[in-house]
């Protein structure tokens, strides 16, 4: 079960309250040392959720760039079956970041392509019913 967001939350302000109490050095040897074991404890519950998603075959293959050449569609189905067979989003993002980098030039390509057949009226049957059935109105 991978952790919620709010003991994520929890969790990261754990860390980044013990490591100021460390870098601001005016801890005493004890103090030191249960802030290191805290810190610890917190890194650890971290990771091993993290690590949760890690045997995940198809995270993996994400990860590794396999769902490249996907089109964009079939990819965000893809990832939300990853996503739901892990519980959690945050594993996917460096998968999702490569994605977005290799096909950049085909998704602008396809934004500006739907555009351009939006505005000249193309793809028309894609608008509201309650719009279709106005401009019919006025048509007539």
């Amino acid at each position: 079960m991978a952790l919620s967001f709010k003991e994520k939350r929890e969790l990261q302000k754990i860390v980044a309250s013990k490591m100021a109490d460390l870098k601001s050095g005016t801890l005493a040897f004890k103090e030191k040392r249960t802030a290191q074991k805290e810190l610890k404890a917190a890194f650890d519950r971290l990771k091993a959720k993290i690590e949760l998603g890690g045997e995940s075959e198809a995270l993996q293959d994400l990860l590794a760039g396999k769902f490249n050449d996907l089109d964009p569609i079939k990819f965000l189905v893809k990832l939300k079956e990853i996503v739901t067979e892990i519980e959690d989003l945050e594993p996917t993002k460096p998968g999702i970041s490569l994605y977005m980098s290799k096909n950049q030039d085909k998704m602008v390509a396809d934004v500006i392509t739907e555009s351009a057949l939006l505005d000249s009226g193309v793809i028309a049957e894609r608008a509201k019913p309650e719009e279709k059935s106005k401009k019919e109105k006025e048509d007539k």
